[in-house]
């Protein structure tokens, strides 16, 4: 997936302080996509946020602040559910393309 490395590559994230990254792509005819990534950082969490459309034009990008990996797992959870929920009155749903964890969520509770 080009574009997703791509995204560290111009974002400089360290790998090794992502908690957890999502891809999500939505059926649509300008191939919309969303990506989250929560990172690690000295004084709490990032969650950072992409949108655009094809192969990497990013149309959007936010960055919300959370202190505990709790609070930032739950936003990322949410945000998730938000754009993936089959009953949502939203035009475009979302589908999952990537979704890694650096923990279980047996071990974020």
């Amino acid at each position: 997936m080009a574009v997703h490395r791509q995204f560290y590559k111009e974002q400089g994230a360290l790998m090794e302080n992502v908690i957890r990254e999502t891809f999500l792509r939505a059926d649509s005819a300008k191939q919309a996509f969303y990506r989250l990534v929560t990172e690690e950082i000295t004084d709490g969490f990032l969650i950072r946020k992409e949108s655009g459309i094809g192969e990497g034009r990013v149309l959007h990008e936010e960055t919300y602040f959370r202190e505990s990996l709790r609070d930032a797992i739950k936003l990322h959870e949410k945000k998730i559910h938000e754009k993936t929920n089959k009953q949502s009155k939203r035009k475009r749903i979302y589908s999952i393309i990537l979704d890694q964890n650096k923990f279980r969520r047996s071990e974020l509770i």
